[in-house]
This record gives structure tokens, sequence and C-alpha cells, in this order.
């Protein structure tokens, strides 16, 4: 695993990329979307980040914005993986623990590579899964660290991912969802780099104890 100080400005780098890869692919996507499917352009309102990644887009044009969206989450899973690599191999938490956040983190990322695979749902709930093993493991590791402010921030981002779900299988608010989506995914990239700007800096002044 990964045991590098360094290391852990990749991760934030890459959430920068995403971002900058996704608001391009935005821009490029030719229109529809679940509230008016002849709707020009990108939605931030009524479109998924899922809509990015489809070859053609709800309008029936060819999406010219996919390969933006494709390179965007290469790289955000890259860097997440990077992420579940790093983080629990350079704080002091059981072994067992560093492996199961990582195994996790990693399957969870395999996992949404084969989103263009078909079986959309399963795949994301698979992920889901992975991802919140991994998840409650980064927190357990924040709690034990006693940065509590990490740890509180992270129990945000789970009460949003369950409100995702509530919202998705809920088709009298599944409107909402979209925005819902986009909020939960500024919260929790910005909870990830805080993450390894925290580690990054504390390994500067020494070894992170427990």
């Amino acid at each position: 695993m990964i045991k590098n100080r360094t290391i852990l400005l990749l991760p934030v780098a890459g959430v920068i990329i995403f971002i900058l890869l996704y608001w391009l692919a935005t821009l490029y996507y030719p229109g529809g979307s679940q509230a008016d499917h002849q709707e020009p352009g990108f939605s931030w309102k009524d479109n998924y980040w899922c809509n990015l990644l489809d070859k053609t887009a709800i309008n029936g044009s060819d999406n010219a914005g996919r390969p933006f969206a494709l390179a965007g989450m290469l790289v955000l899973v890259v860097s997440l993986s990077i992420f579940f690599l790093a983080v629990p191999f350079n704080v002091d938490i059981p072994t067992r623990l560093k492996r199961m956040i990582s195994f996790a983190g990693l399957a969870s990322m395999v996992s949404v590579l084969f989103l263009q695979a078909g079986s959309h749902d399963f795949i994301l709930n698979m992920a889901g899964v992975f991802g919140f093993v991994a998840f409650g493991g980064m927190v357990s590791i924040l709690l034990r660290m006693k940065w509590y402010g990490l740890a509180i921030w992270g129990f945000i981002n789970l009460f949003l991912v369950a409100l995702n779900n509530l919202l998705y299988y809920n088709e009298g608010w599944i409107g909402l969802l979209p925005i819902v989506q986009k909020i939960t995914f500024l919260c929790f990239l910005i909870w990830i780099s805080s993450i390894c700007l925290r580690v990054y800096r504390v390994m500067g002044v020494g070894r992170i104890g427990q």
C-alpha cells in the first residue's frame, strides 16, 4: 500500500481536474433532461452526471460532452483509489481496519468503471455497498484521531447518500434528485480533499497517532 506524504496531494489535484472536466462535459452536452426531453443544453436542475456519460443525449443527439465526462470519471476513480490506498496507511490504526477500508474503497471504484457496461442500478448498488463500508471506516478513523469536525462532515455525507437513495426510489420526489446528487458530489469531494490536506499537514509535523 502507499505510505508517502506527497501522494496525499494527488486526490486533491484529481478532484480539481474532475470538476473542470465535468464542467466542460456540461458545456458540450446537446440537451434533454428528465423534465424536458427537448430542453437545450445541460440543466443543472434536471440532468444527472450519468446523462453526460451516455453516447446519445436525451434529446436524441450525439453527446459531444461524453469524452470529457469519461475522462472525468476515470480521473475521479483513480484519485479516490489513491485516497483509499494512501490515507489509511499513513495513520496509526489497526492493520485490519486499514486493509478493510482499502479493499472496500477499491472494490467500489472498480465497480463504478463498469457503469457503461449495463445493469446501471445493480452496479450502482454494488458500488454503494462497498463504498458504505469504506466510508464508515474513514469516519471511524476520524473519530479515532479526534478530528471531530471532519467526522461530523462524514456523517453529513452519509445522510446525503441516504437521501439520494430515498429520492431515487420515490417517484414523487425524484425531481429533486439531480440537485441533491450534485450537492452530495460537491460535499463528498470537499470532504475527501480536506482529509488529504489534514493528513498531509499533520505528517509534516510528525507521525500521526491515535
